[in-house]
């Protein structure tokens, strides 16, 4: 949605992108397509798509956590070993046993779900000739599956005494909880879910998914065909979902229809010049155990797929798409619309903000951080007024020379990580007029050291330092390899992080970095980010009062008076109706971190990161709670 590239003139507007990350049911049928990028969009600029992510020993502890020792940087510090009773010793065998069942039920779903959590399948103990090779299924049998077999999750759950847990699982327990009760809620809501998002939808995931497929050897060429080839199919599900939503009166708006199907024929439209026929065939020149003649014959099937069925399934999609024209819903709210639309729109905006607040009491809770916002920014702006208005810029003009920068930064900010490998990559030129300026690659659970940040050369007036703090250093992929590495955290806790969770690290790593950047001033750097948010937050709290009380364009108009920016009240109403949830994550999220910091630590960021990041992920009012007990302590 370009129509608005700045909102607000007093706000500059920020981006970044992550798309499904962690999945629910409603989502889970296309969990892996959808989740290998945090691709961090904010529809205000021009934006970012995301995979769901995330090898340690798959032996199961019974008193020490999963994994070997983990590198020094990281490393804990050394206390006295825990004694267990008996009966918790159990407990415990129980819960690590269930979470290998976990992490192993989720990995073999199906190739692309393997591919994604795990680089060598081997090491886990799983063998992957027995895992299909398909892009999954997008069928209502296929989530009635997952929620039965989340109703059998959940059951085992409870025959394990959470009592006798040790802290660190009792809260994976109460997270694994949390997430299959809210999976088991969501059942009656499964075309509810629109894929077809515009920054991080299916279509826009695909290319990315295909385009940096990993290939070790010969097998994962001939799956990358065969996924190739399963394009119709999946496309045709996804479709026949979208026919079912249009029936039930849940299509997306004409508006909303117009973008995709211009994303839609884009793509299908690049046939012979796809960078798909450029990308498969510099894969396979790295391929050095292939022949000559090998290398060419699948070059050549490769290009054919593309031509044909990768091209059928785009044009598949989008004549669909069009036929249901007709049938796209009214410009109005969730509210008004009703019945299962305010369900699971209130179910939607506590799964992406990663918390438990009904609508009222999130408005309340945004404006309250919205206002201390607005207090900081106003100081910091006060002081660089020259600088804010004329958009100085705030990078050192290349990624390389902005991650040495923000190197020296961190040790102000958060623990040591390991040294890890970072490769910056060209998104392709198909998705650059949708994409952000960057966007990280989520890695598998053992696949932490090697690390890829897509960026978009079509889209860098809109990169800043902040950018790559948010991405980077120290936001997704810090949060990645720091966790990855710990080996404390149970793996299924880390395959179902919240895209709330995961979003609130990285824009308050921008917040944190801003305001101890004194290389381009602390209060241009904080008003720059300050600014931003101060309107993303207000879109988020419209969309509340929009389709979770019903509010008019006419109600928008006079709350956006209090700020001065009732002239924009069309195009906040206009995203509460054709992206009422896009906000949640960045917004519902950053408000949760910047309010625990600033309620918890006591000065030291570094202990109290350290103390949050160990916890692993999970809900902020489970976090909370732990977080308060440590401030008390302190």
């Amino acid at each position: 949605m370009n129509k608005a590239k700045r909102i607000i003139a007093l706000l500059l507007t920020a981006v970044m992108m992550l798309g499904l990350f962690g999945c629910s049911g409603l989502v889970r049928l296309a969990r892996c397509i959808t989740s290998t990028v945090m691709n961090d969009s904010n529809p205000q600029t021009t934006e970012k798509p995301v995979p769901t992510a995330e090898a340690r020993a798959t032996e199961i502890p019974t008193e020490a956590p999963i994994g070997e020792p983990t590198a020094e940087p990281t490393a804990e510090p050394t206390e006295a070993p825990l004694v267990l009773t008996e009966e918790q010793k159990a407990a415990e065998a129980a819960f690590w046993a269930l979470d290998e069942a976990l992490f192993i039920d989720t990995a073999t779903g199906d190739i692309t779900a393997l591919d994604q959590y795990c680089e060598d399948p081997a090491a886990f103990g799983i063998d992957e000739a027995t895992v299909p090779v398909t892009l999954g299924e997008f069928t209502e049998e296929a989530n009635n599956e997952w929620i039965a077999e989340c109703k059998v999750w959940r059951e085992k759950l409870d025959a394990i005494d959470r009592d006798l847990l040790r802290p660190q699982l009792q809260f994976a327990y109460d997270t694994y909880c949390r997430y299959f009760d809210m999976e088991i809620e969501s059942a009656d809501w499964f075309y509810c879910y629109e894929p077809l998002d515009e920054y991080v939808g299916l279509h826009m995931n695909m290319p990315l998914f295909f385009g940096l497929y990993s290939f070790k050897d010969e097998k994962d060429i001939e799956n990358y065909l065969t996924l190739l080839a399963d394009m119709p199919r999946y496309f045709g599900q996804v479709l026949a979902f979208e026919q079912k939503r249009a029936d039930l009166g849940l299509f997306m708006t004409e508006q909303m229809l117009d973008v995709i199907l211009t994303d839609l024929q884009t793509v299908a439209d690049s046939g012979e010049t796809s960078y798909l026929h450029g990308t498969f065939r510099e894969a396979m020149e790295k391929q050095e155990y292939l022949s000559a003649e090998q290398r060419e014959a699948y070059i050549a099937k490769n290009d054919e797929l593309v031509r044909t069925k990768w091209v059928e399934a785009y044009r598949l999609l989008h004549d669909g798409l069009e036929k249901l024209r007709p049938k796209c819903r009214a410009r109005i709210g969730a509210f008004e619309q009703g019945g299962m639309a305010y369900d699971y729109y209130c179910w939607k905006m506590k799964a992406e903000s990663a918390n438990n607040r009904t609508v009222e009491e999130e408005i309340r809770f945004l404006e309250n951080c919205n206002s201390t916002i607005y207090s900081v920014f106003i100081s910091a702006a006060m002081n660089c007024y020259e600088d804010l208005v004329a958009g100085k810029s705030i990078t050192a003009g290349s990624l390389e020379a902005d991650e040495a920068y923000l190197k020296t930064l961190m040790p102000q900010i958060v623990p040591p990580m390991p040294d890890v490998e970072v490769t910056y990559t060209e998104v392709p030129k198909e998705l650059q007029d949708s994409f952000s300026p960057a966007a990280y690659m989520t890695p598998a659970l053992d696949g932490y050291h090697h690390n890829i940040i897509l960026t978009n050369p079509k889209d860098q007036e809109n990169y800043s330092m902040s950018t790559l703090a948010h991405e980077g250093f120290p936001g997704h992929m810090y949060q990645f390899v720091y966790q990855y590495n710990l080996g404390t955290i149970p793996k299924f806790q880390l395959m179902i992080e919240s895209n709330g969770y995961a979003e609130s690290w990285s824009t308050n790593s921008e917040w944190n970095i801003a305001q101890i950047n004194k290389k381009y001033g602390t209060d241009l750097a904080m008003a720059t980010f300050l600014n931003e948010y101060f309107g993303n937050i207000l879109v988020t709290i419209c969309s509340l009062k929009v389709n979770g009380q019903g509010a008019s364009i006419k109600d928008i108009k006079s709350y956006l008076g209090n700020w001065g920016l009732d002239s924009y009240a069309k195009d906040f109403y206009d995203y509460a109706i054709d992206m009422p949830i896009y906000f949640f994550k960045y917004t519902g999220g950053f408000c949760e971190l910047f309010d625990l910091t600033n309620r918890c630590c006591k000065g030291d960021k570094v202990a109290f990161f350290k103390e949050y990041l160990h916890w692993g992920p999970g809900y902020f009012d489970l976090l909370n709670e732990r977080m308060d007990a440590w401030a008390k302590e302190q």
